[in-house]
């Protein structure tokens, strides 16, 4: 792969502080994880993540895909101060327009429903993460490639989290204010965002323009419902098994899908810092490093499945000692083989057809296999409980590969 000095030196610089990051978002889990399941128990700890995985949505609604358009956007125009504070301005305004509908859908539904109206105030304080992810301008940030920004911030807003975990919750009854915690760290790191961007960096507040709006908001649609489609076999799944089964069975599953998710982590920054860079090229040379970045991603994957699935007894028994998880042992083995599709299948759809405009192709694959997922999801936890989640969060991962490679063939050809 041809990176130049200076390319080279910006790239390495962002994926050091965005791996600092991921690595510090990983642990923290790790660390904070064993103490609340202790403490809380399998049900409020399975309570706190179905309330988790259901605002989730609204935290998509509130993105509309700006994490990507509005990322391209900015990289393009990055010598345009004026440009830049139009884009900054008019995705702000958008974003907190989503917010503010967001937070009446979420009304209706919890008065709507008693399985969440009896437990209201939980998903009202989850619902403090939307805002800060609404504030949090991490686009424009990965826009100027100064990833170390959002290192910095989030690890002032994890920090406090871990600290705030220990000092307040101490019994059962505490179960309250973990997603409060948690969403002031968001807050925090939203605010400190926003103050960054205007102070630093000269952002001016503008008055968006009609046309740019509607073309933006129009362009970050078809990554909207890519999103969303993501999102049928990433928070759904959880969604579907807390519906489906009850808290305790979901805090038992979510236990062991934070250490697979924590490691899938780490995949995130390569994509991120390697994504403003890539989209800056002509369709062939994208086409061709991705290409040449195929088998680092198999070696990343295939290294992650292995170690986690050699050690996986010894992994759960170090961090969470429960008898009621490691009897679920064969559901995490079945959840590190997605390590190996994992990396993969982001290089090919997050990566790829994102940096070439694919963004059409990438929302109706993710539409098939968001609601392959689901359908899945909804059969083989009916039949097979927990083991069945397992199976179809794995089988989607292979779906998602075998069409994102199918498509990078196909406009290979066309390139």
């Amino acid at each position: 792969m041809i990176i130049h000095k200076k390319d080279r030196k910006q790239l390495t610089s962002n994926f050091l502080s965005l791996s600092t990051f991921q690595i510090i978002n990983s642990l923290i889990p790790l660390i904070t994880l064993p103490y609340l399941l202790r403490i809380l128990g399998v049900n409020y700890f399975g309570l706190i993540v179905f309330a988790q995985s259901f605002i989730m949505f609204f935290n998509i609604i509130t993105d509309y895909g700006f994490n990507f358009s509005a990322t391209r956007e900015i990289a393009k125009n990055i010598n345009n101060k004026e440009k830049v504070s139009l884009i900054f301005s008019t995705v702000m305004f958008i974003k907190l327009i989503l917010f503010f509908l967001s937070f009446l859908l979420l009304s209706i539904i919890i008065f709507s429903f008693n399985h969440f109206r009896s437990d209201w105030l939980i998903y009202y304080l989850t619902f403090g993460i939307v805002f800060g992810q609404t504030l949090f301008p991490i686009w424009f940030f990965q826009g100027i490639e100064k990833m170390r920004h959002i290192a910095v911030l989030n690890f002032v807003a994890k920090t406090f989290f871990l600290f705030a975990i220990f000092l307040f919750i101490h019994k059962e009854s505490d179960y309250i204010y973990v997603p409060l915690i948690n969403s002031a760290g968001f807050i925090i790191s939203g605010i400190l965002g926003l103050l960054l961007a205007f102070r630093t960096y000269k952002i001016k507040i503008l008055i968006p323009d009609f046309t740019y709006t509607k073309h933006l908001f129009y362009e970050s649609t078809y990554l909207f419902i890519s999103s969303l489609s993501t999102s049928l076999f990433s928070t759904t799944t959880n969604f579907l098994l807390g519906i489906m089964t009850n808290n305790h069975i979901l805090g038992i599953y979510a236990a062991m899908e934070k250490i697979i998710l924590g490691v899938k982590g780490l995949f995130g920054p390569l994509l991120q810092t390697l994504f403003p860079w890539v989209s800056k090229k002509e369709n062939k040379e994208i086409h061709r490093l991705i290409k040449r970045m195929i088998v680092y991603a198999f070696i990343i994957g295939s290294s992650a499945f292995m170690f986690l699935f050699v050690f996986s007894e010894d992994i759960i028994n170090i961090l969470y000692s429960s008898s009621d998880i490691m009897s679920y042992i064969v559901v995490f083995k079945i959840l590190t083989l997605a390590l190996i599709l994992a990396p993969l299948g982001l290089l090919f759809t997050s990566l790829y057809l994102t940096a070439i405009k694919a963004y059409k192709i990438k929302m109706q694959i993710l539409i098939v296999c968001g609601f392959l997922n689901v359908l899945t999801v909804i059969v083989l936890t009916y039949y097979y409980s927990i083991y069945g989640t397992a199976f179809s969060v794995l089988l989607t991962e292979f779906i998602l590969l075998f069409f994102g490679i199918l498509y990078f063939i196909k406009l290979d050809k066309r390139i």
